[in-house]
């Protein structure tokens, strides 16, 4: 039996991160802790748990970029058919590797909740103190929910809004020298819409997609403060609250003991409020944000954007703090067992 989230956990940054280093727990590798943690410990969900299926898999984008401007492409169907996928089974917990579009298939047809957590290994490139280009990584979720006859899919980057931003994709031809391609959408967006497409085409499947804030997070972005990069964190605390409230209102107390109620996951997800959801995941790390986040539930003419930008501007401007009080209060959590794994 694993303890619950403790949010009065203290310390400091560096030694969260020295921690998170020496137990790889920001690894990408499939069979990494984290990974096995959330499929391991998703009874704390109770019978919600079961339906749930968790799987990981790498994503190499340089594969796909130069065939997202065609409209047929064989060579870009064949290649999303081969992307591999890993999720445990059985009751040992055995990790099996499988191709990601059948076992998307074969677990929806079973009517699961498909949480996929999504490393992209070249997610962009930068530049160092040398000018010299490297890829560097970043881990998103994909969910996909059934929804009567159909699955919808819900793409979250911690990102949020900021992810628009980078609709061009860098290719590194040599040390210091890049090749780029534009889209009409962000890169990562491309990528989820014409896989979409490829199962939609190639599978028995109806998974309902599309470019707009229905399916994408554009909210708040998590990291408008992070000087450290802890985006590793981010897909895992997404599964808790994504878990814990799936079916479960949420009760929030704002001044002078007023109580606010925050409707499950699955209505808000399925209703178009994907935004609003994912910024709720944040209320119990900065009382600022509480705060904003209570003045966006009460406000009679609501303004989405308006909004997403004043809680972006409080993760901003809270900085180290934030960022410390993610890592105090959800590494202790997730690090339970790690010795037995």
């Amino acid at each position: 039996m694993i303890n619950d989230v403790n949010f009065n956990n203290k310390g400091n940054i560096k030694d969260s991160l020295k921690y998170v280093d020496d137990n790889n727990l920001d690894i990408t590798d499939s069979s990494c802790h984290m990974n096995y943690f959330i499929h391991k410990n998703k009874h704390i969900f109770g019978e919600l748990g079961e339906k749930f299926k968790i799987m990981q898999t790498e994503i190499c984008l340089r594969q796909y970029c130069d065939y997202w401007k065609s409209s047929k492409s064989r060579r870009l169907e064949e290649r999303y058919g081969e992307i591999l996928s890993t999720h445990f089974v059985g009751k040992n917990d055995y990790m099996k590797y499988g191709f990601l579009n059948e076992l998307i298939e074969k677990y929806i047809q079973r009517n699961k909740i498909l949480f996929i957590v999504l490393d992209f290994i070249d997610y962009g490139l930068d530049q160092d103190n040398h000018d010299s280009y490297e890829y560097v990584p970043h881990t998103c979720v994909l969910i996909l929910l059934p929804n009567g006859e159909r699955y919808d899919a819900f793409y979250i980057n911690s990102h949020g809004k900021d992810m628009l931003i980078y609709d061009e994709y860098g290719f590194k031809t040599s040390k210091n020298k890049k090749r780029s391609i534009k889209y009409d959408h962000a890169v990562e967006l491309m990528f989820m819409n014409s896989f979409v497409k490829f199962m939609n085409k190639r599978h028995p499947v109806n998974i309902q997609y599309d470019f707009t804030e229905s399916h994408n997070y554009f909210g708040a972005d998590y990291q408008s403060g992070d000087n450290y990069g802890i985006c590793f964190v981010f897909p895992y605390i997404i599964w808790y609250y994504f878990g814990k409230y799936y079916n479960k209102e949420r009760i929030i107390y704002g001044k002078k003991g007023k109580s606010y109620t925050i409707k499950n996951n699955r209505e808000m997800l399925l209703k178009g409020n994907l935004t609003e959801c994912i910024q709720s995941y944040l209320i119990d790390l900065n009382n600022n944000y509480k705060v904003v986040y209570i003045k966006m539930m009460n406000c009679k003419n609501y303004n989405r954007q308006y909004y997403i930008r004043k809680l972006d501007k409080v993760i901003e401007k809270s900085k180290n703090y934030f960022v410390k009080k993610v890592l105090n209060t959800f590494i202790p959590f997730f690090s339970q067992g790690i010795n037995n794994h």
